[in-house]
């Protein structure tokens, strides 16, 4: 399950955060210059958290590949 306590409050937050995250994009269309900042810092995290997630999926990928037919992990010999 994605959002397992999915509630009435948590849509109505989610709601109001993207409205005034478009009420700022709205001021930066229009000109001006402390709304593109903040669009762009917010676009930016935004992005470094969706690259983040697709990095974790890309290594749980390739960290099962190895264990998917039963096999051990080979041994390091650090010594």
């Amino acid at each position: 399950m994605l959002f397992p306590r999915f509630s009435l409050r948590t849509f109505i937050l989610i709601v109001t955060c993207c409205a005034a995250f478009f009420v700022v994009v709205g001021q930066a269309v229009s000109g001006h210059v402390w709304a593109w900042g903040v669009t762009v810092g917010l676009v930016s995290v935004l992005l470094s958290f969706l690259v983040q997630a697709l990095f974790y999926l890309l290594m749980r990928l390739v960290g099962g590949l190895g264990n998917r037919h039963g096999e051990a992990a080979p041994e390091v010999n650090r010594g």
